[in-house]
């Protein structure tokens, strides 16, 4: 931030510069302009009290005055112009650079956290199984928490795989399948992963069979899911809404965080972009979450946005279209 801010100072002194400088060569010019016209007249003058001059004389010299105003002041308009868009050209290019430099070192320290951390966990893990024979009381924890480290990596490493593959390859996949068995599932995840979190969802009364692409809807319910955890405080309530409409379903991911500000709502979505620090960040994650989330909606047809949750919060909505409900045959 620092080099970023030096950029901006140092672009700022120069940019001030050149339309000084401008500024003060226009008026240079308007000035010698008017002064050799102010001459012309003179001499005109006196050449009428000499009885030599032609009449028409003053009609040229002011219309050579005219023209010769208007061309001073055309060009410094075009070279103010011209000038001004390209250093915001340059400003803008050097701008985005410095913005993608921060994300991908950003995404460096982000990814080695994220893959160092559970790997360290799970060794610990093993190293306490094989110098100890532990009682099923004291075991049974630490399984669990091993479990859990093995999703969290497992999670990044699907994440990371989907996103090198969903500018290319992806490819909507409808299956049929009972919605409340999916989100049932979905959600067995979370809870496991987070057992100290309270997560709640909410359902359409009547079972609904339905044809879509449920493993892009499961990554996009995932990492809303995740995310919202993340930026929740221990006892706060995470929210999963699903309702049945006309067109399609709509998903609503709420928390009960800080919020996200207006400034950042348009960005949040960006591969990589996480808000602040990475050396000083205190929340999980790589940055791809909501990346992938719309990403995969956007494939199926489908639209996200974010917005704020009263009294405090997020909600992410989610618009899923079906083409076609299923049959409803019995459950498999």
């Amino acid at each position: 931030m620092k080099e970023n801010r030096h950029v901006r100072i140092l672009a700022g002194f120069t940019i001030a510069y050149i339309l000084l400088a401008l500024s003060w060569w226009s008026v240079l010019l308007w000035q010698k302009n008017r002064q050799v016209h102010e001459l012309q007249l003179v001499v005109h003058s006196l050449r009428e009290d000499l009885g030599t001059a032609d009449p028409s004389d003053r009609a040229r010299i002011d219309l050579r005055h005219r023209r010769q105003s208007r061309m001073i002041l055309g060009e410094s308009v075009f070279i103010l112009l011209s000038i001004s868009i390209g250093i915001w050209l340059m400003l803008r290019g050097f701008m985005a650079e410095f913005r993608i430099g921060r994300q991908r070192r950003n995404f460096l320290f982000a990814i080695t956290h994220e893959l160092k951390t559970p790997v360290a966990a799970i060794r610990l893990i093993l190293d306490t199984f094989r110098r100890k024979d532990l009682p099923p009381e004291k075991s049974g924890p630490l399984l669990d928490s091993a479990i859990r480290e093995t999703d969290r990596l497992a999670d990044t490493l699907d994440n990371l795989l989907l996103t090198a593959r969903i500018s290319h390859t992806y490819q909507p996949r409808p299956e049929e399948a009972w919605l409340d068995d999916q989100v049932t599932k979905w959600m067995a995840g979370p809870k496991r992963q987070f057992p100290q979190r309270v997560i709640e969802w909410e359902l359409p009364e009547e079972p609904l069979p339905l044809q879509l692409d449920w493993a892009g809807l499961e990554v996009v319910v995932r990492n809303l899911i995740e995310n919202a955890i993340k930026y929740s405080p221990e006892k706060g309530k995470v929210m999963l809404v699903v309702r049945h409409q006309d067109d399609g379903l709509q998903l609503v991911v709420s928390d009960e965080g800080p919020g996200i500000p207006d400034l950042e709502k348009g960005r949040i979505f960006d591969m990589f972009y996480r808000s602040g620090n990475e050396d000083q960040r205190e929340t999980k994650g790589t940055g791809l979450g909501l990346y992938l989330a719309r990403e995969i909606t956007h494939r199926n047809g489908g639209t996200i946005r974010v917005a704020d949750q009263r009294p405090h919060g997020s909600r992410f909505i989610v618009h899923w279209p079906v083409h076609h409900e299923a049959s409803a045959g019995r459950r498999r």
